[in-house]
């Protein structure tokens, strides 16, 4: 809308575009589409089965909704309902002034394929005073459930899905590389581009973003110390097997492009998976001829031992936890497997977390990351005036303006993941082994480019040419 788009202009930063969301974000469809297709896009997980016990939807809260004769067991037996849960901010504390909710949104593949919202829940526990809200009703409490789900998104998002499964889950590796892989070494020259800066970059968000009175205590509703129990709970939870993508995407049952068409985050990353690994495979294969190859590297040994002893140790809120972090290696396939997901996390799954931060978070109304009034309790009570108040002022709009617009800004010297400045490698095999990555990176970029061209939004941000080596910002 008009008054939409001055809003916008009201908060843009330097020559940044005006985020185009401000044109379309109170629509379903687009709230919909942006869990699939933006800035969040681990966030969704197929429900199967049935639906949670504790989210207690019928048939008729939806019936105006669904848009064919069939019931919500139906459209789950096909595989084509999802949801957001918040519930790991459950008992999470808010700064003060500052609400929270551990929502839940339930989504469905409709018969146009569009992935459109069918309800929100703003508890975890069923109640009379925890209503469940749909689109049928009125358009400023829907509008407002909808917020909701997104302020309790964006404390996940932030906290565990960019910050601890990106920047700190990959730092202890670097660390370990530095002590323990000499320079000339083959695994050292593999990752030493896909760690650059990201020591120094943890270190300044140590102090700058999550350190006392840092951007988390200033744009979070779970700052002033929330969001450090709330990456303590994260770390608690890590399964360093997450990081493998097939698998990652298997375990939230979205890995069917059938089921879920238009999950570009899915297309896209596979596609620099498969990529990343048989690079690194071909590397690996320059170097270490079998399984004892491995296992008698000493240097490679101690860098996953330390990485599991120290970097990324087995202990939890409730004691010892498994992350599953290799103590050691014994054969070329699990070692292949590490070395790719250090490689794709440090590249293609941050550059998914991070930059589209801008898009969707500058125009503040599209994603607020704070609130600021409790949770509504009952219908038609949302006003223009009272999601005002909910989310916020001018000086809440612009810290969270200002923090996303520096993550999501790329680094002047940045080093994309097609680009291999210092030839650490010169060995023939491994330099073909290069040529032979960057030819499919190139058919990679043409066939995203090619497929965006038919979309009304396209998804840019797993482009190769646009996607960093490593974690910088």
């Amino acid at each position: 809308s008009t008054s939409s788009r001055k809003y916008g202009l009201s908060f843009q930063v330097g020559n940044n575009k005006v985020p185009d969301v401000c044109e379309r974000w109170q629509s379903d469809r687009e709230f919909g589409r942006q869990f699939l297709q933006g800035h969040h896009p681990t966030a969704i997980r197929r429900v199967e089965n049935r639906l949670p016990e504790n989210f207690p939807l019928t048939d008729d809260d939806v019936r105006t909704v669904l848009g064919r004769k069939v019931t919500i067991q139906e459209e789950i037996d096909a595989g084509r309902v999802y949801i957001v849960d918040c519930k790991s901010i459950v008992g999470i504390a808010t700064a003060p002034g500052r609400y929270v909710t551990p929502a839940m949104g339930l989504f469905y593949v409709n018969a146009a394929d569009n992935f459109v919202p069918l309800a929100i829940q703003l508890e975890q526990q069923p109640g009379p005073h925890n209503l469940i809200w749909t689109p049928a009703d009125s358009m400023n409490d829907w509008l407002l459930a909808k917020m909701w789900l997104r302020c309790a998104d964006a404390q996940i998002h932030q906290i565990n899905s960019h910050l601890l499964m990106t920047h700190l889950a990959i730092e202890p590796f670097g660390v370990s590389m530095y002590r323990n892989l000499p320079r000339v070494h083959p695994i050292f020259k593999l990752l030493c581009p896909h760690l650059r800066y990201t020591m120094a970059i943890n270190t300044i968000g140590r102090l700058k973003l999550v350190g006392e009175n840092g951007l988390a205590d200033q744009v979070l509703s779970i700052g002033k110390g929330g969001h450090v129990d709330f990456i303590k709970r994260c770390y608690s939870n890590f399964d360093f097997r997450r990081l493998n993508l097939p698998d990652e995407l298997a375990e939230r049952r979205v890995d069917d492009a059938d089921a879920l068409p238009g999950y570009y985050y899915r297309d896209d990353a596979l596609l620099l998976w498969e990529a990343i690994r048989d690079f690194v495979s071909d590397i690996v294969a320059v170097y270490y001829k079998s399984d004892d190859d491995v296992r008698r590297d000493d240097e490679i040994q101690e860098w996953i031992g330390e990485v599991h002893r120290i970097g990324l140790p087995q202990h939890g809120l409730d004691g010892e936890v498994d992350h599953h972090v290799p103590a050691k290696f014994d054969a070329i396939d699990e070692f292949v497997e590490t070395l790719t997901a250090v490689a794709f996390t440090s590249s293609v799954e941050h550059a998914a977390q991070n930059f589209g931060q801008y898009d969707y978070y500058a125009f503040y109304p599209n994603a607020p990351m704070t609130m600021r009034q409790p949770p509504p309790h009952k219908r038609g009570t949302a006003t223009t005036k009272t999601i005002i108040e909910t989310i916020g002022g001018t000086d809440q709009v612009s810290m969270q303006l200002l923090t996303v617009w520096l993550l999501a800004t790329k680094s002047r010297d940045e080093i994309y993941i097609g680009e291999f400045p210092d030839e650490h490698f010169s060995d023939p095999e491994a330099k073909a082994a290069i040529a032979r990555f960057l030819a499919k990176l190139e058919k990679i970029e043409t066939h995203i480019k090619e497929r965006n061209e038919g979309l009304k939004v396209p998804y840019t941000y797993l482009l190769p040419s646009e996607v960093p080596k490593s974690i910088a910002v």
